[in-house]
């Protein structure tokens, strides 16, 4: 621990540098999540305390009075104060604060701790591997920190790379740790349920639908959903349509939910029973998968008719569509089985035709009454006329739609009071909303019931072929019409139009149509960068399907292949097992005998001298030198003595001579002269 004495100015300097570094590395995936004054609030801090080397803190009546103002301006910042943003702001601003009396060394161990737990946030707004990456990076920065802060500053001074390997060495040791407690801690959830904000983290389609919503995600290529098929057996793209919410009430220019219980509810004992009998008739073909759901902010799911799904976190309403019990705020994956050959006849109920047959009410005004699209009510009643069979209309319907409509990115604008009539006889072109909004009118004017499906439809594979990714540009609204004894079934006036749309998917067909005149755009759509975006999109898949997606299921599937069973012995065996394997490495550092070094060919050499020397009774005395000691030898033996001081002017010379400088050559000399002697 740092004291008065060692805590210097510069040391000051350079902790300074790495905490205000730190901090706002790890701020700054945080701005659109947080207040905006906070990041101002922390900088200017930082300036105060640098420029005017503010040293000592405030008096304790200012930092009152900055704290008091800053948290009621927070409270004022968010209408919804018990809020995940409202708290990771709250913490932001806990961190800035926190600068203003940054002198201690205990201040800077709070401000680093601090910093981790705002580096996490990240991990709360966005799951993806990359936020992962960026987030060990900002722990490596404050694991910096703390280094520099408990060794005075003496690694800053030392060569950066062996500092940062001191940095990585440290989470090494806290790898293996960090596996097996993912690997065997039960799956306990979120221990906090915080909410978002109501106008965050909605994205997608909606529970409504206009003239243009859907051709507005065209060009909007982020991942919406991502699908792992169980089977070989897939369907063709064309009947691909991911359905998700279902639309019934329309006032003319805005489709709608219909919100009322026959409809919303879940689904009664008679539709369960129907769903049952479906399920346990095995129907072909049967489709299993998986799907990874981005996160909405909304409650409805996706998947292909007819739906099954045994998941407690959902819930079929009447319509057959899958919601969720609570609003997807994160990354959520369901299981699911789809029988799309299986009828679910059953009855409407007088309450639910007239939903399905509503047309917008008529219009009074003080000398006239005036029905809404004209045009397009006689048009319906004309040809229902014609063709009494509701197939037949329907057939009738779609030939006109083939031989005189168009499809286009830019269909133009419409009459604000009778849009499907200058859509029908007027336009002819337009976006898929346009074709299921003028054909669901033109059935409910016919008395046959139909409705709005609003979702995705086709997707794109992987380069590894092994899920489909369905991104925004995928979305897609057809209609559903009901035929009495074959229950609902889909019509998808786009078909009829551009086939190509539904048989290529969107990107494929969108970028065959669209015209990129500028260089980004071009580079953008380019079979390079979607190669490389595919690729990267497979490397998130696995992170999200094998890492996020680990539940209770994959746990105790993959403990039970590891460790043959799950009982506790044998789980905590496991553990302390990884903690002795960690603590090894440590124990056989001090407590392993260490080899004893080689002595050096020149030792070698004087201990044979010695041996030689002591069989005529000369012994070496304590203390006494190498020199002294032949100079006593050659009085003895004087008829030795030029041998004896060629070894000693030799045997000094390689004594005093640079260490590093002796070689096991240098040392032959002195070896000859000893093997020479002959002593008796």
């Amino acid at each position: 621990m740092l004291n008065k004495s060692t805590r210097n100015q510069a040391l000051a300097s350079t902790l300074w540098l790495w905490v205000s570094a730190a901090l706002s590395v790890s701020i700054l995936p945080l701005l659109p999540h947080i207040a905006w004054w906070i990041p101002l609030l922390g900088a200017a801090i930082i300036y105060w305390r640098f420029s005017f080397k503010q040293q000592e803190s405030p008096s304790k009546i200012l930092k009152l009075m900055v704290v008091a103002l800053s948290v009621g301006v927070l409270v004022i910042s968010y209408t919804k104060v018990f809020s995940l943003e409202g708290f990771v702001s709250l913490l932001t601003l806990t961190a800035c604060l926190k600068i203003i009396e940054l002198n201690t060394p205990r201040d800077y161990c709070l401000l680093v701790f601090l910093g981790c737990f705002i580096s996490a946030c990240q991990l709360l707004f966005s799951s993806d591997m990359l936020w992962f990456a960026y987030t060990l990076l900002c722990f490596v920065l404050f694991h910096w920190c703390l280094l520099l802060l408990y060794t005075r500053g003496q690694l800053f001074q030392q060569f950066r790379l062996e500092s940062i390997k001191k940095v990585l060495v440290i989470f090494c040791q806290a790898l293996p740790i960090a596996v097996v407690l993912f690997l065997v801690m039960p799956r306990i959830g979120s221990l906090w349920k915080v909410p978002l904000n109501s106008d965050t983290a909605k994205t997608g389609v909606s529970d409504s639908l206009s003239a243009g919503d859907i051709g507005n995600l065209n060009q909007d290529y982020s991942v919406a959903m991502r699908v792992t098929f169980k089977q070989a057996d897939i369907p063709a793209t064309s009947d691909l349509y991911w359905r998700g919410v279902l639309l019934a009430d329309f006032d003319g220019k805005t489709w709608r939910r219909n919100l009322s219980p026959s409809i919303s509810s879940p689904l009664n004992n008679t539709q369960k029973g129907l769903l049952a009998t479906a399920i346990n008739a095995r129907s072909k073909p049967i489709y299993s998968y998986q799907i990874i759901l981005e996160a909405t902010g909304r409650q409805w799911l996706y998947g292909l008719n007819t739906l099954s799904v045994n998941n407690d976190k959902t819930t079929q309403l009447q319509d057959y569509t899958l919601v969720k019990t609570r609003p997807v705020v994160s990354r959520f994956q369901y299981d699911a089985d789809s029988y799309p050959n299986v009828i679910l006849s059953g009855q409407l109920s007088d309450q639910q035709k007239s939903v399905y047959t509503q047309l917008p009410q008529t219009e009074q005004s003080t000398s006239t009454a005036q029905l809404d699209n004209p045009r397009s009510l006689d048009y319906a009643k004309d040809l229902r006329r014609k063709y009494a069979d509701p197939e037949e209309f329907i057939g009738a319907l779609m030939q006109r739609f083939n031989e005189k409509f168009s499809y286009t990115l830019s269909p133009g604008k419409f009459s604000q009071t009778n849009a499907i009539d200058d859509f029908l006889f007027n336009q002819q072109r337009g976006y898929c909303e346009h074709f299921a909004s003028s054909t669901a009118f033109l059935l409910r004017a016919a008395g046959i019931p139909a409705r709005i499906a609003v979702g995705y439809q086709g997707g794109q594979w992987s380069n590894d072929k092994k899920y489909l990714q369905i991104t925004q540009a995928d979305a897609h609204a057809w209609v559903e019409v009901w035929i009495a004894g074959k229950g609902w079934k889909r019509l998808d006036p786009t078909a009829a139009v551009a086939p190509e749309r539904v048989e290529l998917g969107a990107r494929s067909f969108l970028q065959s149509i669209a015209v990129h005149d500028s260089l980004a755009n071009r580079f953008r759509h380019s079979g390079m960068m979607q190669q490389l975006g595919l690729r990267w999109d497979n490397v998130n898949y696995q992170w999200h399907r094998w890492v996020l997606g680990y539940n209770d299921q994959i746990q105790f599937s993959v403990v039970k292949g590891l460790l043959g069973g799950l009982d506790a012995w044998r789980i905590g065996a496991l553990i302390f097992s990884i903690l002795f394997i960690m603590i090894l490495p440590l124990l056989l550092t001090f407590y392993w005998p260490r080899p004893r070094e080689k002595p050096a060919k020149i030792f070698y050499c004087l201990t044979k001298l010695d041996k030689k020397l002591a069989k005529v009774g000369l012994q070496r005395e304590s203390g006494e030198t190498l020199s002294a000691f032949l100079d006593r030898a050659c009085e003895m033996q004087i008829e030795h003595r030029d041998a004896l001081a060629k070894i000693c002017r030799e045997a000094n010379r390689l004594l005093y001579k640079h260490s590093s400088n002796v070689q096991s050559a240098d040392c032959e000399g002195l070896a000859r002269l000893i093997n020479r002697l002959k002593i008796k």
